[in-house]
């Protein structure tokens, strides 16, 4: 009876497993929404003058079109549909010329 193993939880393959796939569902997901969409990856690129971002929301868009004095939006994604549409309804509001490039 002295030679009985001991079940050991936290090393056990089943519960490395169970982590991994917590990192899988919910760690990647979470930092992938944080970073690309609720930042929306915003960063400076020439100090004052020049900023890019992911495909922003329109709230994104009004907040730093306010916060950074933008005066021009450049598009890359040529028409997007419904998302650029969203976009220019929010430059119309606020003054800012929004110019689309189809790369």
């Amino acid at each position: 009876m002295g030679n009985i193993r001991k079940f050991k939880f936290f090393t056990s393959k089943w519960f490395v497993g169970a982590l991994v796939v917590c990192f899988v569902a919910v760690i990647c997901p979470g930092y992938y929404h944080f970073f690309f969409v609720y930042k929306a990856n915003f960063h400076e690129v020439v100090a004052g003058k020049v900023y890019r971002s992911t495909q922003p929301l329109p709230a994104h868009l009004e907040k730093w079109i306010g916060r950074y004095g933008i005066r021009t939006i450049i598009n890359l994604r040529g028409d997007a549909g419904k998302v650029t549409s969203d976009e220019q309804a929010v430059a119309d509001k606020l003054g800012v010329n929004m110019i689309t490039i189809d790369l």
